[in-house]
């Protein structure tokens, strides 16, 4: 009779391998979590892990962060990493469920925008588009299956929006810069008072019930700021902007109101308005961030934080904290 023994051995053989492999695969997983933290521990340390981002594993690249207080549920804009596949809104509730609104041009063929942010006002929900904000219904967007383009608010000649938040009466968005392939205007790059080399600009808009779709297109004011600025919001009394490019490390940059210099003035189109400096005279602190932070959400003395490394494009963050939105103590 032949010796079973003999015949398991290769099998047993490729077991132990197999064994070996997996082991090594999560030792080597539980050392990349583990200098993660160690890499962002000041940032970890004062942070609590929120809500999972809906959809890294269906190919949704998440981009933009807004909270509607009055439904209690954040809402993130993002493109697909699919081509040719609608963009997205996506409404995220409490309890870590989201539901899916796949965005439409106004002939109904997929919007496929790159959406980088999204806020709200009186019914409209903005997105940011290729030369000034996108407006949707909010209720379209909210309601979950598809939401139409239903116009638009044009923003400065040359000035391509990245982000936008609202706050009070004001609706703010602002450029994103990076030497070589995100260039701005050359009116935007500005050497400040203090001396910084600021790249981009914040436009502020008044809002109003009567306006075409809630905001007048004139900007009243303007912010100077540093490159590579994803997203901004307020705290009671600090400017944050959120800062990242690639695989370097985000950074989070407060900036305290009270230390804004006086404005000075700058031209947009015909009007001159005041123009504010966000620099160094009045950064109060910056706390650097896991890798590839996008747009950020002030509530209830905190900041919200949510980055696209964990999607089907980046895919690294999966294996980090990347899958889930984080909030940071402001």
């Amino acid at each position: 009779m032949p010796n079973s023994k003999v015949k398991q051995k290769p099998v047993i053989i490729i077991l132990r391998v197999l064994a070996i492999i997996a082991a090594v695969i999560l030792v080597l997983l539980v050392a990349v979590r583990a200098g993660e933290r160690l890499a962002f521990a000041k940032f970890y340390s004062n942070a609590k892990r929120e809500l999972p981002i809906p959809a890294v594993n269906g190919g949704f690249v998440g981009q933009g962060l807004d909270y509607i207080e009055e439904d209690g549920v954040f809402v993130s804009c993002g493109y697909s990493s699919k081509k040719g596949e609608a963009s997205s809104v996506y409404v995220m509730k409490s309890d870590g469920t989201s539901h899916r609104t796949a965005l439409k041009n106004q002939d109904g063929s997929n919007y496929t925008g790159h959406t980088g942010g999204v806020a709200h006002y009186n019914g409209f929900c903005f997105i940011t588009g290729a030369d000034g904000l996108d407006v949707f219904s909010l209720a379209d967007v909210l309601a979950g299956g598809e939401a139409k383009k239903i116009g638009e608010v044009k923003s400065p000649d040359g000035h391509d929006p990245a982000y936008v938040t609202v706050c009070g009466d004001k609706l703010y968005e602002g450029s994103f810069y990076r030497a070589g392939n995100y260039e701005t205007p050359e009116n935007e790059r500005i050497t400040t008072p203090h001396g910084d080399g600021n790249k981009a600009l914040i436009y502020v808009y008044d809002l109003s019930e009567t306006a075409p779709f809630g905001v007048n297109e004139t900007p009243v004011a303007a912010y100077s700021t540093v490159g590579l600025v994803q997203g901004m919001t307020f705290t009671d009394e600090q400017i944050v902007l959120s800062t990242s490019y690639g695989l370097a490390a985000s950074h989070l940059l407060f900036y305290d109101i009270a230390d804004i210099a006086a404005p000075e003035k700058t031209t947009v189109g015909e009007n001159s308005v005041d123009l504010y400096y966000l620099d160094g005279s009045c950064l109060a602190k910056s706390v650097k961030a896991p890798p590839m932070t996008e747009e950020i959400v002030y509530k209830d003395g905190r900041v919200f934080i949510m980055c696209e490394s964990a999607s089907d494009k980046y895919i690294f963050g999966k294996f980090m904290s990347g899958r889930y939105m984080y909030s940071y103590k402001a």
